[in-house]
């Protein structure tokens, strides 16, 4: 075996690597940002089709004995519950606060922590 093989197996061997590598960056800059934000568009329609459904005047609230009024219901885990729009980071950037900070909701948007 010549060493001219060796080195053209060697230099063929360093590019393979090198282009999966190079291959691997690119999923993991980009392409998971393309997921995220594919995942986040739909959690933005469910919650602009809830708001569509919702009545768009309150209920008058019930009579009581109290005069503090009573405590907003708490926000369901990892469902989203408000859109964050920041007009710096261009028109299009408009994603959804979900409720929690687990892995899976924030692979879907913003995470709230419970409780705050």
């Amino acid at each position: 075996m010549s060493v001219r093989l060796v080195v053209r197996t060697f230099s063929e061997l360093c590019i393979t690597v090198g282009a999966l590598i190079v291959l691997f960056v690119v999923y993991f800059l980009f392409w998971t940002g393309v997921k995220a934000a594919d995942a986040a568009e739909g959690e933005i329609d469910t919650l602009q089709s809830r708001w569509a459904h919702e009545p768009v005047t309150p209920a008058p609230p019930p009579p009581s004995a109290s005069a503090e009024p009573s405590a907003p219901a708490p926000y369901r885990d990892g469902k989203p519950f408000a859109t964050m729009h920041i007009p710096r980071f261009g028109s299009g950037w408009e994603w959804p606060v979900l409720e929690n900070t687990q892995v899976k909701t924030l692979q879907k948007g913003l995470g709230h922590y419970s409780g705050t």
